[in-house]
């Protein structure tokens, strides 16, 4: 009888663990390595990967943007020239923020969107390039100054 008694209890064990979520100890998100390159990657990466990404295993990330924020809604030269590092920047801020919340992280995210602003400069006439590198550092500046309100480090 106890023999029977065990196997009872082996087999319900078993079952009840087949039926039981995985618990997850806490840690770092497996993925965080392609977040990141995600995160620092050009605009025209981001733009291709993205509508693929925001399904299955990834769509619990957060895609949201707000484009190149301005307060108080002002105009500012070349803010549709730089939404679409605005975009990645803001894919970086919202996640990596939340996942790996380090002071790396932030200035990588930070240099990456510069790098991306000062890229999309390069294509612009040869008379608007001055304007459009000054614009992207007061940008880069603005980001590096108040983005610690949104990328809070650890």
């Amino acid at each position: 009888m106890n023999t029977t008694r065990t196997a009872a209890t082996a087999t319900l064990i078993l079952t009840l663990s087949a039926c039981t979520p995985t618990l997850h100890t806490a840690g770092p998100d497996p993925r965080l390595p392609e977040i990141k390159r995600l995160a620092w990657t050009d605009p025209a990466t981001f733009a291709a990967l993205a509508p693929d990404l925001t399904r299955g295993a990834w769509a619990d990330l957060d895609w949201h943007t707000n484009g190149c924020s301005v307060p108080l809604n002002l105009n500012t030269p070349f803010k549709t020239l730089f939404t679409p590092a605005c975009t990645v920047h803001d894919f970086a801020y919202h996640n990596l923020s939340r996942l790996e919340p380090t002071s790396i992280n932030r200035q990588r995210s930070d240099n990456a969107f510069l790098g991306n602003m000062l890229s999309s400069c390069a294509h612009q006439p040869i008379t608007q390039q001055r304007p459009c590198h000054a614009t992207a550092r007061t940008y880069y500046a603005a980001v590096r100054t108040w983005g610690a309100a949104f990328f809070p480090t650890r």
